[in-house]
């Protein structure tokens, strides 16, 4: 063995001193990312034991091996070449031979996304003392160490007390101190999860302790038990019967046919060739997956994890895509001469030719992950409802009568169900609610080529796509007026909500008030058709904001009798202007100051205001009268065929010419609740339409 004078005892890192920074700190930028590679290191390095101590607001992090320890020949030969790839470690004696996790010799830097500075305590089987040596990130990118980086050594015959529950014969142990972040609660809980994701170890003699703990590295007590249903290649019938749970519908992929992304003869160069084993599979919950981190296609090479999310990205939108997981077994990328592996070490590099080919095979196994989710949860979804539908037999017929559209979007609505079931924890929908819900449906499907999704699902072919998915979870999110549900539904309930107002006529003052609040998150009740804006909530903060400077710019010179309100609807260009003379009539709101140039003179004071604060490309093409207004006169106002100061002739005027609609309150109520009054009847009435009532509390029993 080589030995040094006093004078030389140093470690001499060859490597430029941005390699710190750019192959430490910010290659490896979380916790579980950093820790992965030290343990890919004492896999490689023939450890059986690797321990993790990383305690909430703990001071360290500790991460300590019983491998084959490394000599100081093999640490100034080696570990100090940052960069040059690794050569093969004998194994210990008695053990099988492992592949190397590790390519690059660069995981040792990944201590540094963890801390300001590192110790090493090192021995292998020819030495009895300890070799031991600190590295700090600071000295590192010293611009005075651009070539070359050296750190005294010193031998100890012991380690240190607070190290002594880690004594081997041999072994690593790196101690990492000065924390960049906290350890938090949630840093430790999840560590177990998200170290199994990142390796797949099947042998026995290969064990991870955190503080003290043995886990498992077993994928089947996190992952494959959850698993409903999966499409597989490379694997044999009997692993995957003994991987996954006997619940589990498990098919082997079939080569494709007359797909342009990857060729029968590049599936069978994959699979037959056996260069691959993969399986993609779909779990009971999606919350599962996000829990502890486990969703998306994950690609391994040589056990350690070489891409989180193959299809990041390019995931499917479709509602079963994010119940999709998998595992994707691609060692034979290790013996490409090019590394396939970005530079930044945060996935495969997809511009790569077999790297192509797996991404091609991920999204085929997808699909049919997707397929199966499709199937599964309608069987699902049924087998959930109450016997009051599920046995009906004019649901039964009618759904047997849906065209092939209908059917889809029915089938689509249904799953979406599914996907609300799934969330809601344990709670789950009572039979009141999964009544609502499918006479909910009913109304959609039953109306689906006249509805604005309708046109635009056609238009755009999205079913099953993530537009689709925020176009369904919009509607039925405006059908909504239960906190719980956040997407049902339905014309019953809103028969329910303009009842409530209906009891308010006699009390002009608070319908107004009523009406003042709700006409924004409710347009439909100034049109059965209008729902709530898509804009953001910071937008439509925004707007009403400029609406209010409009409005004290307006009313500037005091009471004028007008209630103005601003509401954004989806299905216009433009806001909607609502004019409300106040409803007690008298006063400013009396009768006789209802004039048609007053009411023209106000809501344009509103345009021209409303048009400032509009962009131009929203102004291209269009003029301000193309804003809408609504004028709404108190009921008291109503005299014979006209509305006492306007008379029939004032009244289409404006609303011909223009484009001002003008209705009392009262008719506003009667509109509202008529419309969807009269679906109800129909619907009951009808030989053919399912409609399922529900009990409700006595004072909302009475819906007509």
């Amino acid at each position: 063995m080589h030995q040094q004078n006093e004078s030389e005892k140093v470690i001499e890192f060859k490597t430029a001193n941005t390699a710190a920074t750019h192959l430490g700190r910010k290659l490896y930028t979380s916790s579980p990312s950093a820790l992965a590679e030290l343990v890919a290191n004492a896999y490689d390095a023939y450890a059986t034991r690797v321990s993790l101590e990383i305690k909430r607001n703990g001071p360290r992090v500790v991460v300590a091996d019983n491998g084959v320890g490394m000599s100081l020949e093999a640490l100034q030969g080696k570990y100090a070449q940052v960069g040059q790839p690794k050569t093969s470690v004998a194994p210990s004696p008695g053990m099988p031979e492992r592949r190397a996790m590790g390519k690059k010799g660069i995981g040792k830097l990944s201590s540094f996304s963890l801390g300001n500075e590192f110790t090493v305590y090192t021995r292998d089987s020819n030495e009895a003392d300890w070799i031991t040596f600190t590295v700090r990130y600071s000295d590192m990118i010293d611009p005075d160490h651009a070539i070359s980086y050296e750190t005294p050594y010193r031998m100890c015959a012991d380690l240190p007390d607070d190290l002594r529950e880690y004594e081997a014969n041999t072994g690593f142990i790196v101690t990492i101190d000065k924390l960049r972040r906290k350890i938090t609660k949630s840093t430790v809980e999840h560590l177990n999860s998200q170290l199994v994701r990142r390796f797949s170890v099947t042998t026995n003699d290969f064990e991870i302790a955190i503080n003290g703990e043995s886990i498992s590295l077993s994928h089947a007590d996190y992952l494959y038990q959850h698993i409903q249903a999966l499409n597989y290649v490379g694997f044999s019938d009997n692993d995957v019967k003994s991987l996954f749970p006997s619940h589990c519908k498990a098919e082997k992929l079939a080569p494709p046919k007359d797909n342009r992304h990857l060729s029968v003869e590049e599936f069978d160069d994959l699979v037959e060739g056996s260069k691959v084993k993969a399986w993609v599979g779909i779990v009971d919950k999606p919350k599962r997956l996000k829990d502890v981190g486990l969703g998306g296609i994950v690609v391994y090479i040589n056990g350690k994890i070489a891409d989180e999310d193959l299809l990041k990205g390019n995931a499917s939108a479709q509602m079963g895509g994010q119940y999709v997981t998998g595992e994707i077994y691609a060692d034979f990328l290790n013996d490409q001469d090019e590394e396939p592996i970005t530079s930044s070490r945060q996935g495969l590099d997809q511009s790569d030719e077999e790297v192509r080919k797996l991404v091609a095979l991920a999204k085929l196994m997808e699909s049919r992950a997707i397929t199966q989710w499709d199937s599964k949860s309608l069987k699902v979804v049924y087998g959930s409802l109450p016997a009051s539908i599920k046995n009906n037999e004019k649901f039964k017929n009618w759904q047997d009568s849906l065209s092939p559209s209908q059917s889809k979007f029915h089938k689509a609505l249904l799953r979406s169900m599914r996907i609300q079931i799934d969330s809601d924890g344990d709670r789950g929908f009572s039979d009141r609610e999964k009544i609502l819900l499918i006479n909910g449906f009913t109304t959609l499907v039953e109306n689906f080529d006249q509805l604005r999704i309708a046109s635009e699902l056609d238009s755009k072919s999205v079913i099953g796509s993530d537009d689709f998915t925020v176009l369904i979870g919009q509607f039925l999110e405006k059908l909504a007026t239960q906190d719980k549900l956040q997407m049902a539904l339905a014309a019953q309930s809103r028969l329910e909500a303009i009842k409530r107002l209906e009891e308010l006529e006699g009390k002009d003052r608070e319908l107004e008030k009523t009406f003042e609040e709700h006409l924004f998150e409710n347009p439909w009740l100034l049109n059965p058709f209008w729902n709530t804006s898509n804009s953001s909530q910071d937008e439509v903060r925004t707007s009403r904001q400029e609406f209010v400077k409009i409005r004290e710019t307006v009313n500037k010179d005091g009471e004028n009798g007008f209630i103005d309100i601003y509401v954004e609807v989806a299905e216009e260009h433009f806001p909607v202007i609502v004019e409300l003379k106040r409803a007690d009539g008298v006063g400013h709101s009396r009768p006789s100051l209802i004039e048609r140039t007053k009411v023209i003179e106000q809501i344009n004071k509103y345009r021209q205001g409303l048009w400032e604060t509009f962009p131009l490309q929203d102004r291209d093409g269009r003029k301000k009268d193309d804003i809408k207004a609504i004028f709404i006169a108190p009921s008291a106002a109503v005299t014979g065929r006209g509305i006492s100061g306007l008379s029939e002739e004032d009244i289409e005027k404006l609303e011909n010419g223009d484009n001002i609609k003008v209705i009392t309150y009262k008719d506003l109520i009667k509109q509202a609740k008529r419309s969807y009054q009269e679906f109800f009847k129909a619907a009951q009435e009808s030989d053919r339409l399912p409609y399922f009532t529900v009990d409700y509390p006595d004072e909302d029993s009475d819906l007509e």
